[in-house]
């Protein structure tokens, strides 16, 4: 069985933040790998451009939004929806305000993740 073309995302929409980092660009690749139809979300000035051409097919969007702005959040989910069938959201964002270890991690510290 072969997960990307037995996943069931073929031309669905899905949403990737964080997708110009490591983990979510990687995580991006693999949707479009899929046959999904990826919106990578980043904050701007991220290098989005540069996910685009690792991407496979075609209909793949990116679009600069920082998620700390809550008003942008119905934007994005109505891009995606404007793209395919919306089907998923792999939230690869963070923000790594300061080194630590588990157990010195504040609520605050996690509620800007």
């Amino acid at each position: 069985m072969n997960w990307r073309s037995d996943s069931g995302l073929s031309g669905k929409s899905v949403v990737v933040t964080g997708a110009a980092g490591g983990i979510g660009s990687e995580v991006a690749i693999a949707f479009s790998q899929a046959g999904a139809k990826v919106l990578a979300v980043d904050i701007p000035g991220a290098p989005l451009s540069q996910l685009l051409t690792k991407f496979e097919g075609s209909g793949h969007e990116i679009m600069e939004a920082d998620l700390s702005d809550l008003s942008l959040h119905a934007s994005i989910f109505a891009k995606a929806q404007s793209m395919a069938p919306f089907a998923a959201l792999a939230h690869c964002a963070a923000v790594l305000r300061r080194r630590a270890t588990v157990d010195d991690v504040t609520e605050e510290d996690w509620d800007i993740q």
